[in-house]
């Protein structure tokens, strides 16, 4: 008898001391996921180059390459109180260059969105979203 129960003494030790290796790992890989979260700014550069056709370019700037890389841009034209009207988008080259071309730009003001981004495990990683000024432009 004395068996049995040593036993069972011994099995609730086990799975109380079970409990507690899965709690202290569980706990510590949430803090671990906790701190390795990060949020980057997001920038870019803007610009216009008449032609044929006309275009506009620049460049998203961030301290993350994932940031940067592949990254949409998308050029619109601001129209007082309507809304904005999307002209094109494009995707960042892997130094951030981007490009969108036009036959023929309208003299209007103009602004580029590079929306949010996330990347990494799970999405972890968050790219901050970016809104340029508004600018004139057009031919």
């Amino acid at each position: 008898m004395t068996g049995g129960r040593g036993l069972r003494i011994g099995g609730a030790r086990l799975v109380l001391l079970a409990g507690l290796c899965v709690a202290a790992i569980g706990a510590s890989g949430l803090g671990a996921q906790a701190a390795e979260a990060r949020s980057f700014a997001t920038g870019s550069s803007f610009g216009f180059h008449p032609g044929s056709p006309d275009a506009f370019l620049g460049q998203v700037h961030s301290d993350a390459n994932q940031c940067r890389k592949g990254r949409l841009v998308k050029v619109f034209r601001a129209r007082g109180r309507r809304a904005p009207k999307l002209i094109g988008r494009a995707f960042a080259s892997g130094t951030g260059q981007w490009k969108v071309e036009k036959g023929s730009v309208p003299v209007g003001r103009y602004y580029v969105l590079v929306p949010r981004r996330k990347f990494g495990p799970n999405g972890r990683h968050v790219c901050r979203r970016y809104k340029s000024s508004t600018l004139t432009f057009g031919s």
